[in-house]
């Protein structure tokens, strides 16, 4: 057994029953009238009652969604509002509401905006990103909506999106009605208090864990493929783990699967490659189970597949994660949705953007690869994770089969609690300066979850070195070490408000903003950099736009946004032909971070991307699938890398076109070249 192993002290039920046992529970349910669950009535009549704020906590998988389609329902049928908004964390999710409600309400009542995407946004019914939705909070002063879903709100414990879900709350407008809806989260009762500080009185409607609408079982998997209570798995001390590097691991393990009737399933495996290796080596030592020109009747020439890929398919053994196409995913949603696959692979960091649930879920390893190297999985990811085992309707139970204890303790343990990330971002204070003054946009900023559960603790610091200041006249050696200590946690708390006056230094010096009476005004700089709505390298872009770096030709423009865009693996030491111009001025913004001792945003560059941008806008007058695939062959690069990257090349392409500078109009012919169906 592995050494590296997380004890944490909770207390596990006993497991009475043998791997047998647990078995004989598979099966279909019987068919059943449709009944709402109790969490659902009540949050559905909290709504109806006229409720402001409603936050709702479920786990994955439970019925979340139903809530806030029926409240829609109810608005199209019986009330005049015309502004209704769901949002979403990820452009795939967001794209799966989109089709959805458009099948529900018509298309011609349904919207979408997703910074790369906007169609029909002035519909009674708009689909967005969190990002896009909190732009329009930030640009637009007339944007009122009247109802608003907020879905995933547990992302607000995201460390680097987090605050996106925090500004939302504070800027939609008090009198919107909002829902929030959120996977389990260890704090509920604190997020309900701080939205009823900030927007009024919130109600809150949580379903316990253990009331899944399909319950779980649980089994541990060893080296062989072979399946295992708690009690065993602890008994057995010569039992090994099972080895996710291991591809014939997967072999044994599938076919024990099928043969218990466990199909269909979805494996996580820690990294894109090892998923790939896996789906290739697998598939080749199964039978085939579909028939590809079935398919081929059904998509029609929708869907181009390689020899690879058919085989994948008839073997009902494939992969699903971001290295993929968006076209390759979709088809793999809606088989596995059908029934018709054994098994789906796909990356632990992925989970949060699959929307369909399996028979049985299989967690091949506790770690995962992260920014700062391997990591475990927390807490809220394996719930997470394990929310998409059991299928409603289809199971009787779900089956989350582990690999090592600590998993096993996750699922017992009290989700994780949401802890803010928030911080002001240059863009938010920039766009909030346009309408609030110095004092209201501090204001705002004590509006944040951030400041909510640290406000206390700051009060008290502020006494007490008031009280320490005022009753000693003379203060002895540990007075004065005391109060020290208190002023440095205190600095420490309000690391908010000192960023906050940091970057205002920063884009008064740079002449973004400049004082007028008791207000900041934008100058004509502020005002062209205000319209790029992007958290991320923010001022780096902003001081490209202005300084001219993007008013190149086609080619050269895609160039360059190929090559600063591009992320992780996509990312070169070279800055190529055209990146000198960026990093000198990154070396500009850094001088400025560094002079207030603020954490310094990173530049990153790819002369690889960089020829890639230039190679389509030379060679093709419009990008769709097909070439999509035609150019991640030549260069070698995987294909859901690459959509990716046009996608945030897109968006920032929307921003160019819509500034007063020359390069808006090469951005809007470049859309065209970018933009296709999907």
């Amino acid at each position: 057994m592995s050494k590296n192993r997380r004890y944490i002290s909770v207390d596990i039920p006993p497991q009475d029953e043998t791997i047998e046992e647990m078995l004989s529970s598979i099966g279909t349910p019987e068919k059943e009238e449709f009944v709402l669950d109790d969490f659902q009535k009540e949050a559905i009549e909290r709504l109806n009652s006229g409720v402001k704020n409603l936050l709702v906590v479920a786990p994955t998988g439970s019925g979340k969604t139903y809530i806030a389609e029926s409240h829609i329902k109810k608005i199209f049928n019986e009330s005049d509002a015309r502004s209704i908004w769901y949002t979403t964390p990820m452009r795939a999710l967001s794209n799966d509401k989109y089709h959805q409600f458009s099948e529900i309400f018509g298309r011609e009542n349904v919207g979408i905006i997703t910074g790369d995407t906007r169609d029909n946004i002035n519909a009674r019914l708009v689909i967005a990103t969190t990002e896009s939705y909190r732009n329009l909070l930030i640009s637009q002063s007339d944007f009122k909506p009247d109802f608003v879903v907020i879905d995933e709100l547990h992302f607000m414990n995201d460390p680097y999106r987090g605050k996106v879900w925090e500004e939302v709350i504070m800027l939609t407008p008090v009198h919107t009605k909002l829902l929030y809806l959120s996977a389990t989260i260890g704090n509920p009762e604190k997020i309900k208090e701080w939205i009823s500080d900030v927007r009024g009185d919130c109600e809150l409607v949580v379903k316990d864990e253990s009331q899944r609408p399909v319950k779980l079982k649980t089994a541990f998997v060893d080296s062989r493929g072979l399946l295992f209570t708690y009690p065993m798995w602890k008994q057995n001390k010569n039992l090994k783990e099972f080895d996710y590097k291991n591809l014939n691991s997967y072999v044994s393990l599938v076919k024990r699967l099928e043969s218990k009737d466990l199909l269909p399933a979805i494996f996580y495996i820690p990294t894109r490659r090892l998923c790939e290796e896996v789906v290739d080596f697998v598939s080749t030592r199964l039978s085939k189970t579909i028939s590809i020109e079935s398919l081929e009747a059904e998509w029609g020439d929708k869907i181009v597949l390689s020899d690879e890929e058919i085989r994948f398919i008839e073997r009902g053994f494939v992969q699903h994660h971001a290295g993929r196409s968006p076209q390759w995913r979709r088809l793999i949603e809606d088989l596995m949705r059908d029934g018709r696959l054994r098994v789906v692979c796909a990356t632990t960091t992925l989970s949060a953007g699959i929307d369909f649930p399996a028979r049985t879920v299989f967690i091949s390893t506790s770690q995962r690869p992260s920014e700062n190297g391997w990591v475990r999985l927390s807490t809220n990811e394996v719930k997470q994770i394990s929310g998409r085992a059991g299928r409603r309707g289809k199971d009787k139970v779900g089956f989350v089969l582990i690999t090592d204890e600590s998993m096993l303790q996750d699922l017992y343990l009290p989700s994780d609690y949401i802890i803010s990330s928030f911080e002001p971002s240059y863009m938010l204070i920039l766009n909030c300066l346009k309408t609030y003054s110095l004092e209201e946009l501090k204001k705002l900023i004590d509006n944040s979850f951030y400041y909510y559960t640290n406000r206390k603790r700051i009060d008290e610091i502020k006494k007490d070195i008031e009280f320490l200041s005022n009753s000693y006249e003379k203060k002895g050696k540990s007075v004065r070490k005391h109060i020290h200590r208190l002023k440095q946690e205190l600095y420490t708390l309000n690391y908010v408000d000192e960023i906050l006056t940091k970057r205002i230094s920063i884009l008064k010096d740079i002449n973004f903003i400049k004082p007028v009476g008791d207000r900041f005004i934008l100058t004509q700089n502020g005002e062209l950099a205000s319209n790029i709505k992007r958290d991320t390298n923010f001022l780096q872009l902003a001081i490209a736009l202005i300084s001219g770096v993007f008013d190149k030709d086609a080619p050269i423009l895609a160039a360059i946004l190929f090559g600063r865009l591009a992320q992780g693996r996509l990312v070169t030491k070279s800055r190529g032909r055209y990146g000198k111009s960026l990093l000198e001025v990154f070396d500009y913004c850094r001088y400025y971070e560094s002079k207030y001792e603020l954490r310094d945003e990173q530049f990153s560059y790819s002369a690889f991307m960089e020829r890639v941008g230039e190679y389509i806008v030379n060679h093709y007058k419009k990008i769709d699938f097909a070439t999509l695939s035609l150019v991640a062959e030549r260069f070698n690069i995987e294909e859901g890398d690459l959509y990716k990257l046009i996608v945030d090349v897109r968006d920032l392409l929307y921003t160019l076109s819509d500034v007063n500078a020359p390069c808006s109009f090469v951005a809007r012919d470049l859309i065209d070249i970018f933009k296709w169906e999907e």
